[in-house]
């Protein structure tokens, strides 16, 4: 199972949009070079900043949210990790990990559709929440095409009014967890065992 969209949002009180400027890249390591950032997508206001790498992160800054989409969880965790470490005195609120994961050919469409048809004969979209150790996952299962899949994962962690550089999060190991939970998640409806999910 391939993973899509990748992104995560991290949720805090006063990012400030006019500190995530090509020098902070450098200095926290996430570029090497100011050229590594495409000059058409900048944005940098007080209000929203915006970049995007020519490795295909796209960075997104608001005063209330902190948002990285890339095709790779390496990328991701390692700026995730660079912003909390270096701008540790933000209060953070919650973060979210956020992943698609498409399956073909769409297997749920009639499984789904047998099951819950009395309830719902026009299905094509279900929603469902579920707790593990450290987040709660929100998962949108859209099976309105007869070709693929798709599930919406997005993994919640609270953690309101601390300051990022005292999360006790392992950024790494969490988004493992989440994309092993997801996996699991999927594998368990696709046997058919609607219960396990």
């Amino acid at each position: 199972m391939n993973l899509t969209n990748l992104s995560f949002v991290l949720l805090a009180q006063n990012h400030n949009p006019t500190v995530v400027v090509e020098d902070f890249w450098k200095s926290v390591g996430v570029i090497n070079d100011a050229s590594e950032i495409k000059k058409e997508n900048l944005i940098i206001t007080p209000g929203l900043s915006q970049l995007h790498l020519e490795s295909g992160e796209k960075i997104v800054v608001d005063p209330n949210r902190f948002q990285v989409l890339s095709n790779s969880k390496e990328k991701l965790v390692h700026i995730l990790n660079s912003y909390c470490k270096n701008l540790r005195y933000i209060q953070g609120q919650a973060l979210g990990f956020n992943f698609n994961i498409v399956t073909k050919p769409n297997i749920y469409k009639e499984y789904l559709t047998r099951i819950l048809w009395d309830a719902v004969p026009d299905l094509i979209n279900l929603a469902f929440q579920k707790t593990y150790n450290n987040s709660i996952a929100t998962i949108n299962l859209d099976i309105s095409s007869e070709d693929q899949a798709v599930f919406s994962f997005n993994f919640n962690y609270d953690f309101v009014n601390t300051a990022l550089g005292d999360l006790k999060i392992n950024f790494q190991l969490e988004w493992e967890n989440c994309e092993n939970n997801a996996k699991d998640f999927v594998s368990n409806l696709e046997k058919g065992s609607l219960s396990k999910v």
